[in-house]
């Protein structure tokens, strides 16, 4: 059975998760359905619990191993689970915990199969297996950052045109068409008053570039990319719809004005104009003269339906001349919208163009570095698995899968959801039990590709005689987390915006039951005229907050935009020196902890900077070499003005220093860094921390120092990790990107997103700018130019099939909302509702004890935004209204009877934090100084050839164990050799030797077992054990083998000469701690000495 729960905000959804997991764990059905304990083994092996965040998996496994301790009876506390789980197993306490002892060993011993991963690594997982299906390496590198490799693309197409050459100007077509689209999105920034400087890579319109092309990459492009990019491939296709667009608006306005003005003259002859209303008349007018105007008027389109609002009262002419007047009008409406339609689609056709340029750009950079973006992931299983059996799909992937527990499946995609279908539709085939749990009120997401619709009607569809809903009313649906005001609150305001929306059916299950009765809180929802107003509200607020009991870290703010994320914080630090209470305010936000924000790391880069400035100078391609020209001067400062900083001087005299003094040293320092023997990006980093960054900073700043050498090192992982390439790539994206984790703990404010605040909670949760438009979306959609049987939509079946593109990007606009487009626009404008209605659920459900609103006042409240909803909601949910729930009208409240004349809603008084138990000691450790080494001598020894002479058996011996670790099987031994060699860890004359050597000694038919037709392989992996007295040892074997008639080899290579007592018990150690881990299996030890063609059996 596949349970669909959905989980409303602070219902117990990890609750869910963990005891479900569990019961799964411990339990199985019988042939009647009903859980019985499990008599099998190692079940965890069968479980996928599938969350969407490295925390939630981290959180989760942690989760799972401490309630099974509990229930295994380790440590005084009880765990929740134990009367449920009994129940529903049909067994005693005493048995629950033996099981659980023995599951939560098996667990620990065999941890690497504890199947909770992330969607993204399972995936991954999965893609690797079928890497050769997928026609990729199987060392290919996954790129995580989607606006990276969009910025590579839109760089590299602007380049093209500064490298062309006059003559490809003029000759070649592709670039005359990448020069047109280009100039083309410059008039159409122009006309939204945006720069146009396309020659300054950092200005706006880079960005936006890149921002309109992540946005267009949707997954509605990724399942139609055959079709889209099939027409993308072949410029003349887009420059030839752009040709037939102007035509075909020539001719539509020609062919009208003719039928106008005949329409005209012969109801001028009939004496239909003189009794028209004054504004048609002047329409049928001025179109009869060849002009729009300004487009047919209210009344134009009125008389579709009623062709008599034409005409005033009792001058309406006879049926002929009605007929004629309104046929004209309708005429008028349909062209006049198919012509907008088309210069919309006329001004966007650039997209076209420019869109497939940077795909070509961004797939030849994936190309040249083995990358593949994570968000292709999906696509690309899907074309290899979606329709695969599940049984052929475990084959491949070694592992068989029975229960999937799906988290947050609110936020899956419908290319994820592909990929999972064929495996739980096997599950449930089997009688197997499945769950996926989620909300779809808090879906918000949609810019990820997250789909709702899944949750809400796709799956419970497609699974109806196989599935069960549960939380869809308020017996189901329980507040575990928020006091009885707020959850009163939120049930009422939702429920009446969610109807006035028309979504009641997303939000059928809004309303909640309250598990805090005697929890109370407190609500205050305030309009404001101004964000002064509204900020100065906010910190009156935390004021009282403070003076109550409330830390710091119990208050969160919460905002729609980083914009306004900045201007928060920037008022509250402004209040510190005026306000008494806030004088020790710490905030802490997302962009305080960005790795740029620091002065250590601002040192770093810029002395990186200018060596790049440098070096760059001597390259070998003019263009570099003229645009550093122009960097170095500049770098140079920025170097030498840090380089004052960090010697303890304070600003204006680093300036003073920087312009007057002769700048020897600083840049003498610099290119120290430069001078270390094999050079690299992270040697050359920890030379400027040891030559600039003084003790104190060091010590001060330790945590962004080794944050920003984290970042090198992933950086070098994933790339050649060269000086230039890494500086382009920190200016470009990482500067803002990267950042430090927000530690939970700390005690201060927090300032973040609505979107990041999705799954926490706080005590005390502030939304002073509530202000957001329902129809504020600016989202670029794929509009379908076909209707579902491939003919083109109304006007569009006017161009020829060759340059009709299947799709086009688009901005959803208004004027979409009429015309060829509408249904596909009014579908669109729906889930922008949804999302926004969603946001606000989400902003307003962290709060536990108090929740305080800031929302903008308007003159005319409307429900075309949240805010003027607020001001409808709380002036019309009366105790008449709410009469409406029945038997729930406890679990609201009547907001109209709490709100003031001066649209101030107050429901419950200011709390008091509850005395909570102290914790042993929360205190933070202080992080010592960063441990620099500047040693110029550090590498001497890292270089082969300054090693003693390596045909020494001992230290060949070394190399011959360390190409063994690389080889699976008998084929990799030559790419395992020729790696050694690239090291330099041997010469190119000695690869044949080793290559010999190895191929004989793996040729011996008593080895081969263990390098062909294994099941399973540990190629120096350790694992470590509990000895006896609570010391844990690192144990690692150099070879296990799961054999194909289920017996485990342990093998150790050896390849000196033997001292068989000391090596056979240290065998005997790794066979007796597998024998523990794999009860009932067959393990076997053996010392293998590859050179002597011997094999000793270990006892």
């Amino acid at each position: 059975m596949l349970t669909i729960h959905k989980a409303s905000a602070g219902s117990g959804k990890t609750y869910t998760l963990t005891y479900t997991y569990i019961k799964m764990l411990l339990g199985e059905k019988d042939d009647s359905g009903i859980y019985h304990l499990s008599t099998d083994r190692n079940r965890h092996r069968a479980t996928l619990a599938i969350t969407f965040t490295n925390k939630a998996t981290d959180e989760m496994k942690r989760r799972i191993i401490h309630q099974l301790a509990c229930l295994a009876g380790i440590g005084d506390e009880e765990s929740p689970y134990e009367k449920d789980l009994c129940s529903e197993l049909h067994t005693d306490s005493y048995h629950l915990q033996a099981q659980a002892v023995e599951a939560l060993h098996e667990l620990l011993c065999d941890f690497s199969n504890f199947n909770i991963s992330t969607i993204d690594s399972f995936f991954q997982t999965v893609l690797r297996t079928f890497s050769r299906e997928a026609e990729i390496t199987g060392n290919y590198e996954v790129e995580l950052r989607d606006d990276y490799v969009i910025t590579v693309g839109v760089n590299e197409m602007l380049s093209s045109v500064n490298r062309a050459t006059d003559h490809e100007f003029a000759t070649r077509r592709e670039m005359i068409a990448l020069v047109s689209w280009i100039k083309q999105y410059i008039n159409h920034n122009i006309s939204e008053g945006k720069s146009f400087n396309i020659f300054n890579r950092k200005s706006n319109l880079v960005d936006t570039l890149v921002t309109f092309t992540s946005k267009a990459l949707t997954e509605t492009y990724k399942l139609n990319a055959p079709a889209i990019d099939t027409y993308l491939e072949d410029i003349s296709r887009t420059l030839d719809f752009a040709r037939e667009i102007s035509a075909l608006t020539r001719q539509l306005e020609s062919d009208f004005f003719k039928v106008a003005k005949h329409a005209y003259d012969t109801l001028e002859a009939a004496d239909g104009i003189d009794g028209m209303m004054k504004d048609c008349s002047k329409n049928f007018l001025i179109w009869s003269e060849g002009s729009w105007g300004s487009g047919p008027g209210k009344k134009i389109r009125a008389s579709l339906d009623e062709p008599a609002v034409l005409y005033k009262k009792n001058r309406c002419p006879d049926d002929n001349v009605l007929n004629l007047a309104a046929a004209t009008a309708a005429e008028a409406v349909r062209v006049y919208d198919s012509i907008n339609l088309l210069k919309t689609l006329r001004t966007n056709v650039y997209s076209l163009g420019v869109i497939g340029e940077i795909q070509r750009q961004a797939a030849k950079f994936k190309n040249e570095n083995n990358a593949i973006l994570l968000s292709d992931t999906n696509d690309i299983l899907r074309r290899i698995i979606s329709e695969a059996e599940a049984p052929f799909i475990y084959d491949r992937l070694g592992v068989r899968l029975r229960h999937f527990l799906i988290d947050e499946f609110q936020d899956t995609s419908r290319l994820q959801w592909a990929n999972l279908r064929s495996l739980v539709r096997e599950s449930l085939s089997t009688d197997n039990d499945n769950l996926i749990i989620g909300d779809e009120k808090q879906s918000i997401y949609r810019f990820r590709n997250s789909d709702p619709d899944l949750i809400v009607k796709t799956v419970p569809e497609e699974f109806a005689r196989q599935s069960v809903t549960r939380g869809n009313n308020p017996k189901e649906n329980t507040n575990w987390r928020s006091a009885a005001e707020v959850v009163r609150f939120n049930n009422t305001l939702f429920s009446y915006m969610s109807e006035a929306k028309d979504l009641s059916g997303i939000y059928s299950n809004v309303v909640q039951r309250i598990a805090k009765a005697d929890l109370h809180g407190y609500v205050k929802a305030t309009e404001y005229d101004n964000a002064e107003t509204a900020l100065d509200n906010m910190t009156d607020e935390i004021v009282r907050q403070l003076n109550a009991g409330y830390k710091m870290g119990d208050i969160a703010i919460l905002v729609s935009t980083n914009t306004n994320g900045r201007a928060v914080i920037d008022y509250l630090l402004a209040q510190k020196t005026l306000i008494p209470e806030l004088h020790d305010l710490q905030i802490m936000s997302d962009d305080a902890l960005t790795l740029s924000s620091s002065g250590a790391v601002r040192i770093i880069t810029s002395v990186l900077s200018f060596l790049d400035a440098q070096q760059s100078m001597f390259a070998p391609v003019e263009e570099e070499t003229a645009d550093t020209r122009k960097r170095l001067p500049v770098a140079t400062i920025q170097s030498r003005y840090y380089y004052h900083l960090s010697r303890g001087v304070d600003r204006l005299k680093a300036i003073e220093l920087t312009f007057n003094g002769d700048g020897a040293e600083g840049d003498t320092t610099a290119n120290e860094a430069a001078e270390m023997k094999c050079i690299n990006l992270p040697s050359i980093v920890e030379r400027i921390i040891n030559r600039y960054l003084t003790d104190e900073m060091r010590e001060a700043e330790n945590v962004y120092i080794s944050g920003f050498q984290d970042v090198i090192a992933d950086f070098c992982e994933g790339s050649e990790g060269d000086l230039h390439a890494f500086m382009k790539w920190w200016s470009g994206f990482g500067k803002e990107k990267c950042a430090l984790a927000i530690p939970s703990e700390v005690n201060a404010i927090r300032v973040m997103t609505i979107h990041k605040s999705k799954g926490l909670e706080f005590p005390c949760v502030h939304v002073p700018l509530v202000d957001w438009s329902f129809n504020s979306s600016k989202n670029i959609e794929w509009f379908k130019t076909t209707d579902d049987d491939g003919k083109p939509l109304g006007i569009l079946s006017r161009f020829s099939p060759h340059t009709l593109p299947p799709f086009i990007p688009l901005a959803t606009t208004a004027v979409l909302e009429r015309g060829e487009f509408a249904k596909q626009y009014a579908a669109f404008a729906k889930k922008s509702t949804i999302d926004i209605l969603n946001k606000t659920y989400v902003a307003f459900t962290r709060a536990v004890r108090e929740l305080i609103i800031g929302y903008k006042k308007v003159a005319n409240p409307t429900d075309s935004s949240v805010h003027g909803m607020m001001n409808i909601t709380l002036g019309d949910a009366t105790e008449q209204w709410i009469d409406k729930f029945g038997e729930n009208r406890g679990y609201h409240v009547a907001l109209a009877s709490y709100t003031d004349e001066n649209g101030t809603f107050t429901f419950g008084a200011p709390t008091v934090p509850e005395a909570k138990e102290k914790k042993k000691d929360a205190s933070p450790v202080k992080m010592p100084p960063y441990m620099s080494l500047d040693n110029d001598h550090i590498w001497d020894l890292s270089r082969i050839e300054d090693l003693d002479e390596m045909s020494l058996p001992r230290q060949k011996g070394i190399i011959l164990h360390n190409i063994m670790s690389l080889i699976r099987t008998p084929r990799d031994i030559d790419r395992a050799v020729k790696r050694h060699a690239m090291k330099g860890y041997i010469t190119d004359e000695e690869i044949p030797e080793y290559v010999g050597l190895i191929s004989t000694a793996l040729s011996d038919p008593a080895v081969s077992p263990w390098f062909n037709g294994f099941t399973r392989l540990l190629n120096e992996r350790a694992f470590i054990v509990n000895e006896r007295g609570g010391e844990a040892r690192r144990y690692r074997p150099d070879r296990v083998v799961w054999r194909a008639d289920g017996a485990i080899d342990v093998i150790d290579y050896k390849f000196g000469e033997e001292e068989p007592k000391k090596y056979i018990y240290q065998v005997r150690g790794y066979v007796g701690n597998l024998k523990k881990m794999y009860p009932g299996t067959t393990v076997r030890g053996y010392l293998w000495y590859p050179l002597h063609s011997k094999i000793t059996p270990v006892n």
